[in-house]
C-alpha cells in the first residue's frame, strides 16, 4: 500500500547517487500508486491510494501530496471520473499503460510534471515493516473499525487506542488502510504519519545493517519505471533535504466540495482556486 510505496523512497536515504534527471524546472516527481487489487486477483485495478512525492534539488525541499481517490477529474479518453480510475482505464487500454495515464492525469490537474511511478499491492508491506523493526506512531485518537477487510473477503473488528504505539507490520497496515468509522482524509494523514515514522526509523544507525534486505524486498514487491539505481537517487535527494524541509499536503475537505453525479455517485469536486495557490506556496 501507500506506506510501502513511501518507505521505498525513505529506505534508501543513506545510500546511492543522484542518477535522476530533474525536469527543466529542476523538480523530480514520483507518483506512488497503491492498488485495491486482492493478492489473488489479476488484471486492471483502481488505485486505492495516490501520493505525489516531489523534490527540488535547487531549493532542497520535498513536498508529499496525498490525493483523494474520489476526486472528480477528466480522464483522457474517458470523460470525467474518479481520479483512482485512471490506472484502471489505462491498463484496460493496454496492459502497463495504467501508471502512465495516472501520471498524466495528476500532472494535467495539479500542474506538476510527473516523471516516474511506483505501483504496489498490499503484499510485502508487513514483512517490510517487521524487517525495519516496526514504526512508532503517536495515534491522535482511538481508531475503531468494525468492517476492516480481511484476505478471505470478510471483515474483522479492529481497535487501536490513542497514544504512542510501536506498531509491527500488521498493525501499521491496519492503521494506514482502515477507512470505516473515519474519513479518507483522516486515512491520508495516517498514511503520512507512517511514512514519516518510517523515515525516522530508516535514519537510525541501528537500522543501517538492514538496508540490503529491505531494498531487496522493495524491489521484489513493486512495479516501477525506475531502476534500483534511480530509486537510490530519489532516496538520496530526499535525505539531503532533511526532515525539516519535508512538507506534507492533504487534499482534504478544505480543498474539495462533495458532489453527487447524475448517475448517483458520491465524489469530490476539486477547488483548484484553493489547491493551486497553497501548492505554489509549499514549493517556494
Amino acid at each position: 500500500m501507500v506506506v510501502l510505496l513511501a518507505i521505498i523512497l525513505v529506505v534508501v536515504l543513506s545510500v546511492g547517487a543522484n542518477v535522476l534527471t530533474p525536469t527543466p524546472a529542476g523538480r523530480v516527481s514520483v507518483l506512488l500508486l497503491g492498488t485495491d487489487a486482492r493478492e489473488d486477483s489479476s488484471g486492471p485495478a483502481r488505485t486505492d491510494t495516490m501520493i505525489l512525492v516531489t523534490a527540488d534539488p535547487a531549493t532542497n525541499k520535498v513536498v508529499i501530496i496525498s490525493i483523494p481517490r474520489d476526486l472528480w477529474v477528466p480522464i483522457p479518453g474517458h470523460g470525467y471520473n474518479r481520479i483512482n480510475t485512471a490506472n484502471f482505464f489505462g491498463d484496460i487500454e493496454r496492459p502497463g499503460k495504467g501508471p502512465r495515464l495516472a501520471e498524466q492525469v495528476v500532472a494535467d490537474n495539479f500542474g506538476v510534471p510527473v516523471q516516474h511511478y511506483i505501483r504496489v499491492r498490499f503484499s510485502g508491506f508487513v514483512e517490510v515493516i517487521d524487517t525495519l523493526g516496526g514504526v512508532t506512531i503517536e495515534v491522535p485518537r482511538d481508531l475503531e473499525d468494525a468492517r476492516y477487510p480481511t484476505a478471505d473477503y470478510g471483515y474483522q473488528y479492529i481497535f487501536i487506542p490513542a497514544g504512542v504505539q510501536h506498531m509491527d507490520g500488521e498493525t501499521a497496515l491496519i492503521y494506514a488502510r482502515s477507512r470505516h468509522g473515519t474519513s479518507d482524509f483522516d486515512r491520508a494523514r495516517r498514511q503520512q504519519q507512517v511514512l514519516l515514522a518510517a523515515y525516522k526509523e530508516i535514519n537510525s544507525p541501528l537500522n543501517w545493517p538492514r538496508f540490503p534486505l529491505l531494498f531487496a524486498t522493495f524491489l521484489s514487491a513493486t512495479e516501477s519505471d525506475m531502476s534500483g539505481a534511480e530509486m537510490l537517487g530519489v532516496g538520496r535527494l530526499i535525505r539531503s533535504a532533511g526532515r525539516e524541509n519535508i512538507k506534507t499536503f492533504v487534499v482534504d475537505q478544505r480543498y474539495t466540495q462533495p458532489y453527487i453525479t447524475p448517475q448517483g455517485a458520491a465524489v469530490l469536486l476539486p477547488r483548484w482556486d484553493k489547491i493551486r495557490p497553497d501548492l505554489v506556496a509549499l514549493f517556494q
